[in-house]
């Protein structure tokens, strides 16, 4: 795999803990392929309706772009009796990095359209017994 992983972690004691990780692909290998397409004007050949259509030259010929995410989570455990309840929050891809997932061929501009994410915030509650 061409992917590099760092983690580093920081328990300022036992009740809270601090983690980032940062992943990065170095060679877009492992990304989706997308094919290589030509796009059409007036497939219609109306020009009240305009519409674009794309030709497939290649299957598969292309990958999408790199991607990269820094990512960091902060814990608070409360140590009971009755075991460990543990609250977090992580945010993903702090750099708020547009990381594409796929693309959308839009007919009625022609246009390719990228679907994927940025930053994602996510928190929970966790208990032990």
């Amino acid at each position: 795999m061409q992917f590099c992983h760092e983690k580093s972690k920081y328990m300022e004691n036992n009740v809270t803990s601090f983690l980032t990780k940062k992943t990065i692909e170095l060679i877009n290998n492992l990304q989706p392929p997308i094919g290589k397409y030509i796009v059409h004007a007036n497939v219609l050949n109306d020009t009240n309706t305009l519409r674009y259509g794309k030709e497939i030259t290649t299957v598969n010929g292309e990958r999408l772009p790199d991607f990269m995410s820094l990512d960091v989570r902060a814990n608070y455990n409360i140590f009971t009796n009755w075991g460990v309840f543990s609250a977090f929050v992580d945010l993903g891809d702090v750099t708020n990095r547009f990381n594409v997932n796929t693309e959308v061929f839009l007919p009625n501009t022609g246009k390719v359209y990228n679907i994927g994410f940025g930053i994602f915030p996510t928190f929970g509650i966790r208990t032990e017994f």
